[in-house]
């Protein structure tokens, strides 16, 4: 009998996750009928939260620590029945690598390998272990992850941002790194958000095992867009004393005043001499990627080479 995988969809953010994770949940019973357990997020994202925070406090003290050693980690008795059903699981959550308030300074998933050794301890050694990982290009991906932060903490301005983001060289390379250091032996699959549509079937069957054309289409896409530019510079300039609840309802507010045109009026901080080089190191780092032996980089019909 074939090993039975577990294969975890960590992100990264504003890369179609909530798509494909509504996707897996409408067709939870489908999946089950062909062996796959996927497990929703919102049974899983206030676990991992809850978890990793208290694994966080109790690392910070002699007591804690103690407290680990003698009862328990908490973690691993919450989480380990996802992983112990002789199934395949899929599990799809990109707060496994980090959060959006790692971008308010100048950081990059900063605690990605420690969030996934502590992830680590839950999943049995002798299953197979599978991580996907959507990457996009840094003008986007920066710019998604500042208006996603504005909506829950004060930010610098727009640009002291962009000032701390305009070197992006080696930014995915050193997730990827992050990565391989927690979780060695996993096999890694990455593509790139642009590629998605094209390779949605490939990504969907690779992660089920069953062919998207035996799954239900949606019939409803419950996903957020980005905000306009002025709904996030309107919520970035609001006093920093605004926080939590409050300033989320401010930002519902706003993104009903002021909903997106079109394409052209998403928030971009960049200067077009920034956008430039982001997207030069862009282009390096998703080329290095691809090269890379230890990734399964996925291409379109229109890539330079053939992943199978």
């Amino acid at each position: 009998m074939a090993q039975k995988a577990i294969k975890l969809h960590i992100g990264a953010h504003k890369t179609a996750t909530t798509y494909l994770q509504q996707y897996f949940s409408y067709n939870r019973a489908v999946l089950a009928r062909n062996g796959v357990a996927y497990w929703p997020r919102e049974n899983v994202r206030d676990v991992v939260k809850l978890s990793w925070e208290q694994s966080k406090r109790r690392r910070s003290s002699l007591r804690g620590r103690l407290a680990s050693f003698i009862f328990g980690d908490q973690m691993s008795v919450r989480m380990k029945p996802w992983f112990s059903i002789e199934r395949d699981v899929l599990l799809s959550e990109e707060n496994l690598i980090g959060e959006g308030a790692d971008f308010l300074g100048d950081q990059f998933y900063s605690e990605c390998a420690n969030r996934l050794s502590w992830l680590k301890k839950a999943i049995p050694s002798d299953r197979q272990l599978e991580v996907w990982l959507c990457i996009r290009s840094y003008p986007d991906f920066f710019a998604s992850m500042y208006g996603e932060a504005a909506r829950f903490w004060p930010m610098p301005t727009p640009e002291q941002y962009a000032n701390r983001y305009e070197d992006a060289a080696g930014r995915w390379p050193s997730l990827i790194d992050q990565i391989r250091k927690a979780l060695p032996n996993a096999n890694l699959i990455v593509w790139a958000y642009e590629d998605f549509r094209d390779l949605e079937p490939r990504i969907i069957k690779g992660m089920t095992g069953v062919d998207q054309k035996l799954l239900r289409p949606l019939q409803q896409v419950d996903v957020r867009p980005s905000a306009s530019n002025r709904a996030v510079r309107e919520i970035v300039a609001l006093p920093s004393d605004i926080q939590g609840p409050e300033r989320m309802m401010r930002m519902l507010e706003l993104e009903e005043l002021y909903p997106p045109k079109d394409k052209s009026d998403r928030f971009s901080p960049w200067t077009p001499e920034q956008c430039e080089k982001l997207e030069a190191a862009w282009q390096k780092d998703r080329a290095d990627l691809a090269a890379r032996s230890d990734v399964t980089f996925l291409h379109t019909s229109k890539g330079k080479k053939d992943d199978g």
